[in-house]
């Protein structure tokens, strides 16, 4: 099978082509255009204005100064904002619908990456709600995201691998693990080439349970206001997990995690929120997977976009 590495180049110019056809641009909304990315970057009146001698934020929040890196933030945050590109579910069933095509070719991987994100369609009878919004996920998510990028069918049971040896009473992976999880499994012992979005979908939440359970038996953590995985519960699932390391080094990626909403606690910091994957191909060239469901797709593999990505980082600001 390609490494992502070895066709990482094609993959990016197939990419970029793909944009302005069809397959990637789901309903209409992913297109990515120059006024799109113009939208990524425009000023921030409604983020922050004068308010006497200081500035407020969107929430009234009273603040000294604005950091650059929560300007990304924002940005960040406002690009999968679902109210500003239109209708999000029915995007979300339409890309469960999709083919992920040639998993034996890097570019098709990519194209395919571009429109496989966390969320999930609601189910009969929800509404979109802090409730049914499962933030949590995107831990899993990105592991999961640059598994399938980097080797495919192969990539997967590599994950799948390290779930089950950190997973040691089944409770996740083995007998009492979800239908969707068994069916995954089967897939691809039998037919990798007829996995689905919303299979693929389902490892990512097998993920994210595995990495929330180890993280609740971690005594040495501080999970006080934590509602996501924390730093030290992904460098201790990638410590214990050798293969997935190896290959994330070998195709020139990084998990990582930022803050991608600008908002501050009550100490005047902003926090890390998010996890992403950091991408950089054979030509250098850096791109970010991003599982939070966004205008654009899910991959940014434009400098003005990876630059917000690279300042989105925990910063503290001076308290008013």
């Amino acid at each position: 099978m390609t490494s992502w590495m070895e066709g990482s180049g094609k993959a990016f110019q197939d990419f970029d082509s793909a944009q302005s056809g069809t397959g990637v641009n789901l309903a209409g909304q992913h297109d990515v255009s120059a006024a799109e990315r113009a939208k990524f970057n425009t000023d921030l009146d409604a983020y922050k204005y004068k308010a006497g001698t200081q500035l407020v934020d969107a929430t009234g929040g009273r603040m000294d100064r604005v950091t650059d890196a929560m300007v990304s933030s924002y940005k960040i945050g406002q690009a999968s904002d679902s109210s500003l590109w239109g209708e999000k579910q029915e995007y979300l069933k339409a890309a469960q619908q999709q083919p992920l095509g040639d998993l034996n070719d890097p570019s098709a991987r990519l194209k395919a990456l571009s429109f496989i994100t966390q969320d999930k369609p609601l189910k009969e009878g929800e509404v979109e709600s802090e409730a049914t919004l499962d933030k949590t996920a995107c831990a899993g998510a990105s592991v999961v995201g640059a598994a399938f990028l980097a080797e495919g069918p192969d990539g997967l049971r590599k994950v799948m691998k390290a779930l089950e040896a950190q997973d040691p009473t089944g409770g996740s992976t083995g007998k009492y693990a979800s239908p969707e999880y068994k069916a995954l499994k089967a897939k691809l012992a039998k037919d990798p080439n007829s996995l689905s979005v919303a299979d693929i979908q389902a490892l990512q939440q097998t993920t994210t349970e595995v990495l929330s359970k180890n993280q609740a038996k971690d005594r040495d953590l501080d999970l006080e206001g934590q509602t996501g995985i924390h730093g030290k519960t992904m460098d201790n699932f990638m410590r214990s997990s050798p293969q997935l390391a190896k290959m994330f080094e070998k195709n020139g990626m990084q998990i990582e995690g930022i803050d991608n909403d600008g908002a501050l606690d009550d100490d005047a910091k902003t926090g890390m929120d998010h996890w992403v994957v950091r991408m950089k191909g054979p030509d250098g060239k850096e791109a970010i997977y991003d599982p939070l469901a966004r205008r654009g797709g899910q991959v940014i593999d434009f400098d003005e976009g990876v630059n917000h990505y690279t300042n989105a980082r925990q910063d503290i600001v001076g308290k008013p």
